[in-house]
């Protein structure tokens, strides 16, 4: 696949996922533009480079998911943290872009230099993005708390490579520890000691679970989630090809209950037309129009009732009773003469997934 095609696959669904799901969440969240630049920006950076970078080429679909999870978590992190303090936001962010995309790695994160290039990368992503409202400061306020960050990933990583029988070693860990506190123990005194004459050793112990505690437990938090739902993603791929057969079939059906819905939507305009006290309005003074009777008829096909028009006459309430008996009929039939269609479609791919089972198992 062409470079040039497979970076706009993956822009199109980072762009799709951003607009229709992730703004709007972050909207709800909080309806400040500064935030939802932020938010913003933020999903689609990291979303873009975990597409880009997905593990047998670029992935659509991983861009996508990172985009989601990324998003969901910046928009709550951002809207609902007072103040836009970047030291305060760009952690919970890392914890939440390093715990997914460790979680779908192909293999484990064993070595340093992979787990570096993993803080660092998503910290230089969260910078691109934050640098939509904050131009450059934004840019280096997602670089710069990557480093508080390191113990937490320290940590997996030593897990790891105790699971997989290599030498480990508590030195690194407890450098960067050291350094990651000793750094932001110094930052917050100068700013909090000085405008609430906090004491040091209080602000010692809000730094170090707010900066190594939080992220560590937001961490974990999404990578055990990111593999539970990871596994179950796999399956929901493989049911694609069953929705596939499904397409043909489902959309002749919809269309079927779609021209039911049109043709009694003109049947109750005519009979409203005919007699105006057939149907009851919410709104007497009211001229109900094409919307109102198709919305009236929709529901009517889905076995549903709606207050804004109801039926008074005989005439009326036959005519109803009638959509609804047809509206049932079809919903029988269409059922019925849909697994006749893909009953030998789904036995097909039956046997496609047991021969490749047989195929794989042997040695």
């Amino acid at each position: 696949m062409p470079l040039l095609v497979a970076i706009l696959r993956v822009a199109i669904a980072v762009g799709v996922v951003t607009t229709l799901f992730v703004l709007p969440f972050a909207y709800m969240v909080s309806p400040r533009s500064f935030d939802l630049m932020m938010t913003g920006g933020v999903s689609s950076a990291i979303g873009m480079l975990f597409g880009m970078r997905a593990p047998g080429g670029a992935s659509a679909r991983l861009g996508a998911a990172a985009t989601f999870v990324i998003g969901i978590g910046a928009a709550l992190v951002i809207g609902l943290v007072p103040g836009n303090g970047v030291g305060v936001i760009v952690p919970p962010l890392l914890a939440l872009g390093c715990g997914f995309v460790w979680a779908t790695r192909p293999a484990p994160i064993t070595e340093l230099a992979d787990m570096l290039r993993l803080v660092f990368g998503t910290g230089l992503l969260a910078g691109i993005g934050l640098a939509l409202p904050l131009a450059w400061l934004g840019l280096l306020g997602g670089l710069l708390p990557t480093s508080i960050f390191l113990p937490v990933t320290e940590i997996a990583r030593t897990i790891n490579r105790r699971r997989a029988g290599l030498p480990t070693s508590n030195l690194p860990l407890v450098l960067m520890a050291l350094v990651a506190l000793a750094g932001y123990v110094w930052a917050w005194q100068l700013v909090a000691a000085e405008a609430n004459h906090l004491s040091p050793y209080l602000i010692a112990g809000l730094t170090a679970i707010y900066l190594f505690g939080l992220p560590g437990l937001l961490f974990f938090a999404t990578l055990t989630v990111t593999r539970w739902f990871h596994l179950r993603l796999r399956f929901l791929a493989e049911l694609a090809e069953y929705l596939r057969a499904l397409y043909i079939p489902v959309g002749a059906f919809a269309i079927g209950y779609l021209l039911l819905t049109i043709v009694f939507a003109g049947i109750h305009g005519t009979i409203h037309h005919l007699d105006p006290s057939a149907f009851r309005l919410a709104d007497p003074a009211s001229t109900p129009g094409l919307g109102d009777w198709l919305f009236f008829s929709f529901f009517i096909a889905t076995s549903q009732s709606t207050l804004d028009i109801v039926p008074q006459s005989g005439a009326a309430k036959a005519c109803v009773g009638l959509e609804l008996v047809l509206c049932l009929a079809w919903a029988v039939i269409g059922f019925a003469a849909v697994m006749a269609h893909i009953q030998p479609v789904l036995q097909r791919l039956a046997e496609a997934r047991r021969s490749h089972d047989r195929s794989a198992a042997k040695p």
